[in-house]
């Protein structure tokens, strides 16, 4: 899960003064807990932070693997690859 360890993530931005401001900024994970993560901010400021607000960063690594035994790897390997039809 990409909250499991610290490094990049996506803030929202509430506050903006144009329309053109980002929506969100770049921040560091530093720790997350079940409800909120605590992130400095680039001008120094640690806060915390609900998870709802936060997203991965295109720049992080991300595992969308499935793990050995899931349901979702065995459903995979029950589905045939190819079948044949013979023809008549």
């Amino acid at each position: 899960m990409w909250l499991a360890a610290p490094g990049p993530v996506l803030l929202r931005k509430f506050n903006r003064s144009t329309k053109q401001d980002d929506l969100v900024e770049e921040v560091d994970l530093v720790e997350a807990n079940p409800s909120y993560a605590y992130i400095p901010y680039r001008d120094g400021r640690e806060s915390s932070v609900a998870l709802k607000d936060l997203a991965p960063s295109p720049r992080s690594p991300t595992d969308i693997s499935p793990r050995p035994g899931s349901p979702r790897e065995e459903a995979q390997s029950s589905i045939p690859l190819a079948t044949s039809v013979p023809r008549s």
